[in-house]
């Protein structure tokens, strides 16, 4: 197609040519973000709709190609995907010319008929760049085009606009050429407008993780739960806690829990569908939203991502071997009309729960009132590394979650720890002359100042382990 235009090039208006090829090669690469993650606008398609009025088919194919090659030099994106996004352009520029000729026949640009087919080739150029860009998401990922959000109608109407509004640029070039400054004056206005969704979207997100905060999950759960009582659909909550963080916080420092919670993020993003939530309820909590769904349809795919979880790794720099985690997944369906955001959330609760009070890394699921186990696998050790014997964070977690004989003989120590100071021999005091009370406190001091390096470390150790056996015992209690 673009070789046939090079053969077929008739060079009419080579200033235009130049100007709207530079024009657009500036707005193209001005894109802005969506309101959804995989979305953008872009303001070329003014330069699009004035060379689809001032410009011959093959000219418009020179603009189109200037664009797209500014785009990719620009934000280096992957050259297949510049290469379907010029093709795509070049095919729905041909048909909009097609049906723009075959509406108006030999009608002046400024006739009732004309303003029609323009009006119909701009409604055709937008609908089919949406229809292909969605069929090759469908083909790729396996969404089919309600699921994609293509035909948003926001993002439509945008597209739209735009584009008409440089058909109307070109109408006024033919009419008075100085007179378009009246309507790209307002450019300015409109690229920042057009940031209002990204804006929004962002106040709807987690800073660290990029997920979407507790306030917009709630919301938007609210929301499902009222359409699926209206229409009788299933839905389902997934609660989902990382198991051991604070160890991970403990032997390896706050930025590589960070970068746990990071990596788990991105996990759970690119594991669910782009109609799902996924938000950070704080610290090392997750919720996914699954409308749609039914129990049975949820559990087999958390199971999948459970295994996903434990199957990553992540590299830190306090850490010479990549760490691995688990997390623990409360799965809870709506089970009747009228039920509310929090009862929903609080069964997920109770079935997360359940998984951590158990065996972890695991997923249970609430079912009529009843928590039932679904699958479970093993728990990595998280071990310290070079970090020495006397590293007390170290020691905590171990204390902690220690196995059930480990802390019945630690209570052994301690219950039997005062019995065993009792009958160590009791050394006599030295014959010291009657003295002071004053002078008893200063030779005290002295003696004790004249305490070898040797000795005092070993009056630490005997206290530290004195610590240690209290803690054990305290831990045996709860």
């Amino acid at each position: 197609m673009y070789l046939w235009c090079f053969l077929h090039l008739q060079l009419q208006h080579p200033a235009l040519l130049i100007i709207l090829s530079i024009f657009a090669a500036i707005t193209h690469t001005l894109k802005v973000e969506g309101a959804t993650a995989r979305s953008s606008y872009q303001i070329s398609w003014i330069a699009y709709g004035a060379s689809f009025v001032l410009l011959t088919p093959s000219e418009t194919m020179i603009v189109l190609i200037v664009a797209h090659a500014a785009e990719w030099f620009w934000h280096r994106s992957p050259w297949y995907i510049a290469l379907f996004n010029l093709t795509a352009f070049g095919i729905i520029a041909t048909v909009a010319s097609l049906i723009w000729q075959l509406i108006s026949g030999d009608s002046t640009p400024f006739t009732p008929i004309s303003a029609l087919a323009f009006l119909i080739a701009a409604a055709g150029f937008t609908v089919m760049n949406h229809l292909m860009v969605g069929l090759v998401i469908w083909l790729a990922r396996g969404e089919n085009l309600m699921r994609s959000g293509v035909f948003n109608l926001l993002t439509l109407m945008i597209d739209f606009i735009s584009f008409g509004m440089g058909i109307a640029s070109g109408l006024i070039w033919l009419v008075n050429p100085y007179a378009v400054i009246f309507i790209l004056s307002p450019l300015y206005l409109i690229y920042t407008t057009l940031q209002v969704p990204s804006l929004q979207h962002q106040t709807r997100l987690e800073p660290k993780t990029g997920l979407y905060n507790t306030r917009f999950f709630s919301e938007t759960l609210e929301n499902e739960l009222e359409r699926a009582d209206k229409f009788d659909r299933p839905l389902t909550v997934v609660m989902a806690d990382v198991d051991l963080l604070r160890n991970i916080n403990n032997n390896y420092g706050h930025l590589a829990g960070d970068t746990v919670l990071i990596g788990i993020a991105n996990t759970l993003r690119e594991f669910v569908r782009d109609y799902d939530i996924v938000a950070r309820f704080g610290g090392e909590e997750y919720a996914i939203l699954l409308p749609e769904t039914t129990l049975e349809q949820a559990l087999p795919l958390i199971e999948q991502l459970r295994q996903n979880v434990a199957a990553a790794q992540y590299e830190v720099s306090t850490s010479v071997t990549p760490l691995s985690v688990t997390m623990s997944f409360g799965v809870a369906q709506r089970e009747a009309q009228g039920q509310s955001t929090e009862q929903i959330l609080h069964n997920a609760d109770l079935a997360v729960y359940r998984s951590k009070s158990t065996t972890r890394n695991r997923v249970c699921f609430y079912d009529n009132g009843e928590i039932k186990d679904y699958s479970q696998g093993e728990v990595p050790t998280i071990q310290p590394e070079e970090l020495g014997e006397d590293h007390l964070p170290n020691k905590i977690p171990q204390l902690i979650s220690v196995t059930k004989q480990q802390r019945a003989t630690a209570f052994a120590a301690a219950t039997t720890l005062p019995s065993q100071l009792n009958s160590m021999p009791q050394v006599a005091p030295p014959q010291t002359p009657v003295v002071t009370a004053d002078a008893a406190a200063i030779v005290q001091e002295k003696q004790l100042g004249k305490q070898s390096k040797a000795e005092k470390d070993h009056t630490c150790t005997t206290v530290s382990k004195l610590n240690w056996a209290v803690i054990a015992y305290v831990s045996t209690m709860t």
